[in-house]
C-alpha cells in the first residue's frame, strides 16, 4: 500500500500520457509493450504509403490535365512579372521606342 501511495504522490510530476490501448490490450494481457509500438509503426507506414499513392495519382492527373490543355489551347502565352514597390504598385519599366534604342 505504501508503494501505491508513493506512486500516486508522484502523479503530478509526470506529464507523459500512456495510451489506454497499450494498457488494456497489451499490459493487462501480459504482452510486451514493444508489440504495441511495432503495430503503431506498421499502421503509420501503411497510411504513409496510401497517402503517397494519392499524391502520386494527383501528380499524374495534374500532368495529364496540363498536357490536354496545351494540346487544345496551345502553349501558354509569355507572361512578364513586374516587381512591386513598397507601396504595392508595380515597377513597370519604360518602353523603349526605336529612336531611343538606336542611340
Amino acid at each position: 500500500v505504501d508503494h501505491y501511495q508513493r506512486v500516486y504522490g508522484m502523479k503530478d510530476a509526470v506529464d507523459e500520457a500512456v495510451p489506454v490501448a497499450l494498457i488494456q490490450d497489451y499490459l493487462d494481457k501480459g504482452l510486451n509493450p514493444e508489440l504495441y509500438t511495432k503495430k503503431r509503426l506498421e499502421v503509420a507506414e501503411a497510411l504513409h504509403q496510401q497517402n503517397k499513392g494519392r499524391v502520386d495519382s494527383l501528380k499524374l492527373l495534374r500532368d495529364n490535365v496540363q498536357r490536354e490543355i496545351q494540346r487544345r489551347l496551345g502553349p501558354p502565352a509569355e507572361v512578364t512579372f513586374f516587381p512591386l514597390n513598397e507601396d504595392g504598385t508595380f515597377q513597370i519599366p519604360p518602353k523603349e521606342n526605336g529612336a531611343a534604342a538606336a542611340q
